[in-house]
């Protein structure tokens, strides 16, 4: 199974965000929303989006399999190939569903190429930003915007940089919305020692918030939930401007590994600073 072409997935990704979800933006009708769960939101969009980049990406590989967040809600059994050996790609087709429906811009098109488990390259499309994520293992990170040149992004030495000689403090998020009741309260009281630079939130919609990182205004978000399609774009491309994505014990994260926490930090002080200071 040989290794796609990484460039033509970003441009299928690009053209899917723009050509089929950009123009739905704030035009959906009520028909076209459904819950698949309480809270959790789809749309005819995503269906739509889904199944065009898994076509696309049937004619741009040659037989690697894609696990899509739509499809594997159909059949979780789709899971399974994420454990195996080879590539697989995973595709979340609207990531922050929520705030696609609510006309919030921070909606995401997201997929990522894994390798026996480990993300290895990555592609989030923000079209309402117009802006695209693409990384690859040991190549860097690169953002471009609009029809311009890919810029490279760069991480911050220690997640905190200096201002006049003055350390700020770390910057970041904790999304709440899924942790367990006890834990949700332990957590909470712990993020005021790091405030007010720290906010609690139900819903961090993972594409905007990983840019949030990438971009240099956050340095942590920690989750719970760390389903493969919210979290392998994303950790390929912090870990390529030399941050780290792990569970909250230290284990690098994988996504063939169901266990829940997560801990995205910019650098290793910001991940040794949260895990010591925010998580149980």
């Amino acid at each position: 199974m040989r290794a796609p072409d990484l460039a033509a997935v970003g441009e299928l990704v690009q053209d899917v965000a723009h050509r089929v979800v950009l123009p739905r933006f704030r035009d959906l009708t009520a028909g076209e929303i459904s819950e698949k769960s309480p809270g959790d939101l789809v749309t005819a969009v995503d269906v739509e989006a889904e199944q065009v980049i898994t076509a696309g990406l049937a004619e741009l590989s040659s037989g690697i399999p894609v696990v899509g967040e739509e499809a594997v809600e159909a059949d979780p059994s789709l899971l399974d190939l994420l454990g195996g050996d080879g590539y697989a790609f995973v595709v979340d087709p609207i990531d922050g569903t929520r705030a696609f429906v609510e006309g919030d811009p921070d909606f995401a098109v997201m997929v990522a190429l894994v390798d026996s488990g480990v993300p290895v390259a990555s592609w989030i499309a923000l079209p309402a930003y117009d802006e695209l994520f693409t990384a690859a293992r040991g190549a860097g990170a690169f953002v471009m915007r609009g029809s311009g040149e890919p810029e490279r992004l760069v991480g911050s030495d220690d997640g905190a940089p200096s201002a006049g000689g003055i350390v700020r403090a770390v910057r970041g998020g904790v999304a709440t919305a899924f942790l367990p009741d006890g834990l949700r309260e332990e957590v909470g009281e712990r993020v005021e020692q790091l405030a007010p630079h720290v906010r609690g939130s139900a819903r961090l919609w993972a594409g905007a918030t990983y840019r949030r990182v990438l971009l240099g205004e956050d340095d942590f978000i920690v989750y719970w939930r760390t389903n493969a399609w919210d979290h392998a774009p994303g950790t390929v491309l912090v870990r390529e401007i030399g941050g780290s994505v792990t569970r909250w014990d230290g284990d690098d994260y994988r996504v063939d590994d169901s266990r829940t926490s997560l801990l995205v930090a910019a650098s290793s002080r910001t991940a040794a600073t949260v895990r010591a200071t925010l998580l149980p």
